[in-house]
């Protein structure tokens, strides 16, 4: 398959179609506010040596419009995903209501489960390594690779939001047998998109240095931009697996189907 073709199609697919741009607006506030608070608290941390608790209590409110704001861009994640499924309509980007609340508290169970997962392995990996340095490295590389295939788990989860037969910790590497070419493909793809961004970020920079904004506004900027493409690429990244199932892994019948 050609993973380059969906990789360009996932943007076309985000950008073009009835509403996209005011969704993409919706999503560029709602990532910018998470990265704007993240800035901020970045500043103050940099700027003192600790926060006291006034200051803590009084930005109480920032980090729970932030937690609010992150639960519902997870639903909306896993609803991106399950419109990539859809082939009719050119705009795959979900409306902006309410429902990724109920999508995100759907899942909560499969993400607990498979955080669990994580936790257990990082506990054994530790403890591996105060036994051998090469039995503890061999665990970290084992960790590394299930949380990489782990986003397998979501994919299919977000065909029919059914979590039946998606708590299997093996799961994840039945999908990368019959795909691993195509996952690694799309994985560089997204590490030389984050590289480009990294790169315009920088000459953001220093025509903001010119110009002669200061290092306060700077951060604002870079973060509530960076913010923004950095879900964009995760999205377009989920579109790229979703078709790399659909072509490699759900014809292998790894998961069964009702």
């Amino acid at each position: 398959m050609n993973v380059a073709k969906f990789f360009a199609d996932g943007f076309k697919r985000i950008y073009s179609g009835k509403d996209s741009l005011g969704r993409n607006l919706v999503l560029f506030i709602l990532a910018g506010i998470i990265s704007w608070v993240s800035t901020r608290f970045d500043l103050i941390t940099s700027a003192v040596q600790g926060v006291s608790a006034p200051d803590m209590l009084g930005n109480f409110g920032f980090l729970l419009g932030t937690l609010i704001i992150g639960i519902y861009l997870c639903g909306y994640c896993f609803n991106f995903m399950h419109n990539c499924y859809e082939e009719g309509e050119d705009n795959i980007l979900p409306a902006i209501n309410l429902t990724p609340y109920k999508t995100f508290f759907n899942v909560l169970p499969l993400l607990f489960v498979w955080g669990i997962y994580l936790v257990v392995l990082t506990i054994i990996s530790i403890a591996a390594k105060g036994v051998s340095p090469i039995l503890g490295a061999l665990v970290f590389i084992f960790i590394a690779l299930l949380s990489a295939f782990m986003q397998y788990i979501y994919v299919i989860y977000a065909k029919d939001f059914r979590k039946k037969g998606l708590f299997n910790p093996v799961l994840p590497f039945k999908c990368a047998r019959y795909s691993l070419g195509e996952y690694v493909l799309s994985a560089l793809l997204m590490v030389a998109s984050y590289l480009v961004v990294f790169l315009a970020v920088v000459a953001l920079i220093i025509i903001l240095t010119l110009l002669g904004s200061n290092f306060v506004t700077i951060s604002y900027v870079t973060g509530i931009l960076g913010g923004y493409v950095a879900l964009i690429l995760q999205l377009v990244f989920s579109y790229m697996l979703v078709h790399v199932y659909l072509e490699k892994v759900r014809p292998n019948s790894v998961v069964a189907e009702e």
